[in-house]
């Protein structure tokens, strides 16, 4: 079970730098801000998760501009553990009077409730106070599209499973995604790619690559800012024999300077099998985008 605390934020003229909560696992259901007057000038409210276990895992959770609006909300802000710090940061360039309202939600542990092993419920969620969870969504690989490219799918046969066949300069597979706000934003989202071999390589060297890239594109619900990242994966298959299978998890880098991964992003994967390895042409039979969390299951009020 759970219970909710409401945390006043003092009004402030000034820049603003609130640790909403520290403490043991919580969540926060809701962040309100009220603008004396809307802000003219430049300025970004952010809120950043200082995460306990270390530096390379604090996080941006959200942003949104403060730019001709009076009011602001943030919601459904979830999955923190014991000695998180939940910070908001704005510049506060035009001096505005600024105060707000935080709701935190912990849990408790009457008798009766479940609370075995790390393990929490009450009467409407389960969630553990560690990422032991994972959201796996896989992708509808046979309404992916190739767009122009010139990829061309490959049927199921005695020797290999169906899927889009890559084996030449610029062709590619296009597929989308979304992370939800269950999301335990201290690991990355990972891309998990199988895909087949169509050369002969038994000669070949036991160091011999195939490289996977993936361009990811990525926004949120809202508004024309868009970011990106590329990651090119060399994968080692060796001296491998004519349709042989390989499976590789890549990791989407949720700190990506100036392009982070936000709860609530739409994310757009472009995957291609460059020149750059040793083979050149794979069948991608399968895509799939998972990341950790702590819940069993989505929740209504996630993103």
């Amino acid at each position: 079970m759970t219970t909710r605390r409401s945390h006043a934020l003092e009004a402030t003229t000034s820049a603003v730098s609130w640790t909403i909560y520290e403490g043991d696992a919580f969540n926060i259901p809701r962040i309100d801000l009220v603008f004396a007057t809307a802000p003219s000038s430049a300025g970004t409210v952010t809120i950043t998760k200082d995460s306990v276990l270390g530096d390379d895992f604090d996080t941006t959770i959200r942003s949104s501009s403060a730019v001709g609006v009076t009011d602001m909300s943030f919601e459904g802000l979830h999955g923190f553990v014991n000695g998180d710090k939940i910070i908001l940061t704005y510049d506060n360039p035009d001096n505005v009077s600024i105060t707000g309202s935080a709701s935190v939600e912990l849990p408790y542990y009457p008798a009766g409730d479940l609370s075995v092993g790390g393990l929490t419920a009450d009467a409407g969620t389960i969630r553990s106070r560690e990422a032991k969870y994972a959201a796996y969504y896989h992708v509808e690989l046979a309404s992916s599209s190739p767009g122009g490219s010139g990829a061309t799918w490959t049927p199921a046969d005695a020797n290999q499973l169906s899927g889009w066949l890559l084996n030449a300069t610029g062709e590619q597979l296009e597929t989308s995604t979304d992370i939800h706000g269950d999301w335990a934003t201290n690991f990355n989202p990972e891309v998990e790619i199988k895909f087949t071999i169509q050369t002969d390589n038994t000669s070949g060297s036991p160091t011999d690559t195939v490289d996977i890239t993936i361009i990811a594109c990525y926004a949120p619900p809202t508004g024309t800012a868009m970011k990106t990242q590329t990651i090119v994966t060399p994968i080692v298959v060796g001296a491998c024999d004519p349709y042989s299978r390989f499976h590789v998890d890549i990791d989407l880098n949720r700190n990506e300077t100036d392009n982070l991964i936000l709860a609530g992003d739409t994310i757009s994967l472009i995957i291609s099998v460059p020149s750059s390895g040793d083979l050149t042409a794979a069948v991608i039979n399968e895509v799939a985008v998972y990341y950790p969390r702590t819940h069993v299951g989505e929740e209504l009020a996630f993103v």
